[in-house]
């Protein structure tokens, strides 16, 4: 796995600063030995730099911009938070990606399940990891566990999180102890996929 390098793609409302992916990006590097690049989109410098909040262009903007960041040839992990692991799926046939790792796989919009996202599973052509709360807003568990997904899709449930992996108290586990919990499955996921 030591010649892959994880690339590490933000959600639609917080950037790379967020404590959130401060922490995975620290685990991943820390856990796997691999080289963390986070990339951030146009938009969000945008958004850091002005400290206003904007709406993320079209998705089909942001795979783009994305295809043009990452070399085509170089093998690599790619990891996304909510928008950043749909963006993830839409990369493993024109990448030389081992595998996509989800954290909160956004499978439809809050409230709108008739609006699904099951097409961005189903094109992936690479193994797929999702870390998915049971008590996420933008796809649960009763819901999720109704779909038929495609062999390549694996799903971690995160038992009581919701879309941005807080818990009740009584699961007695911060958030950054289960950011290492979960990169520690995602690192034996991925030494699978790393030749």
């Amino acid at each position: 796995m030591n010649d892959a390098t994880i690339y590490l793609l933000h959600g639609a409302g917080a950037g790379h600063q967020s404590d959130f992916l401060v922490e995975l990006k620290s685990q991943l590097s820390l856990t796997t030995g691999l080289e963390v690049i986070p990339i951030t989109l146009d938009y969000m410098k945008v958004m850091e730099e002005t400290s206003s909040r904007r709406p993320p262009p079209k998705f089909e903007k942001l795979v783009e911009e994305v295809k043009s960041v990452i070399p085509e040839n170089q093998p690599c992990f790619i990891v996304g938070k909510s928008m950043g692991a749909r963006i993830a799926t839409q990369l493993t046939e024109s990448h030389n990606v081992k595998g996509v790792v989800c954290f909160g796989f956004p499978f439809y919009p809050t409230k709108k399940p008739e609006k699904n996202r099951l097409s961005y599973l189903a094109a992936v052509t690479k193994p797929c990891l999702i870390f998915q709360g049971t008590k996420d807003s933008l796809g649960n568990f009763d819901w999720v566990d109704q779909q038929v997904l495609s062999s390549l899709v694996d799903i971690e449930w995160i038992d009581g999180a919701n879309h941005d992996f807080k818990r009740a108290k009584k699961y007695n586990m911060s958030i950054n102890q289960l950011i290492c919990e979960m990169t520690h499955t995602a690192n034996t996921w991925m030494a699978q996929y790393s030749l």
